[in-house]
């Protein structure tokens, strides 16, 4: 398995936050919180698609949910 890749996203404050990057379709623990951004590849590194934050991040959205085509 490879390393799992981080990115630094810069908030509003100016302050960089360090995220993990993850497939669609990743699993995570029940009631594993977070702040999430659904990005997308180009020229640039990524490209943030939607920010958000949960109580739990499982289930995740997935390709295979309903809702925006991802």
């Amino acid at each position: 398995m490879s390393e799992a890749q981080t990115v630094n996203w810069r908030g509003a404050s100016r302050k960089d936050y360090p995220f993990t990057v993850h497939e669609l379709n990743s699993e995570f623990a029940p009631d594993h919180a977070g702040v999430y951004i659904l990005a997308k590849p180009t020229d640039q590194p990524l490209e943030a698609l939607f920010i958000g934050q949960t109580d739990s991040l499982s289930p995740f959205p997935s390709r295979d949910s309903a809702g925006p085509q991802l």
